[in-house]
């Protein structure tokens, strides 16, 4: 379970993760028991929270940071 989330967070084709908020269940079975609210130490840098409020399937979300900007481009080439 928790490899999974946290493969689903670091994939290669999507943005930086900056939160993993996961329902008291599915922490429970990730690693030791918390209370709802709860911030829990950083999973590869990247800090859990435990939420009962998100639904129960799948039971966790992983939020990103925005991604930067595209850059406009002529000719196939990148703008300075």
């Amino acid at each position: 379970m928790r490899t999974d989330i946290l493969d689903e967070a670091v994939r290669p084709d999507a943005g930086k993760p900056v939160l993993i908020r996961v329902r008291p269940e599915i922490h429970a079975r990730m690693c030791r028991p918390a209370r709802p609210g709860d911030e829990q130490d950083a999973v590869l840098g990247i800090p859990l929270v435990v939420d009962d409020e998100i639904p129960p399937f799948p039971g966790y979300e992983i939020h990103r940071a925005v991604p930067p900007p595209h850059r406009p481009l002529r000719s196939g080439v990148p703008l300075p």
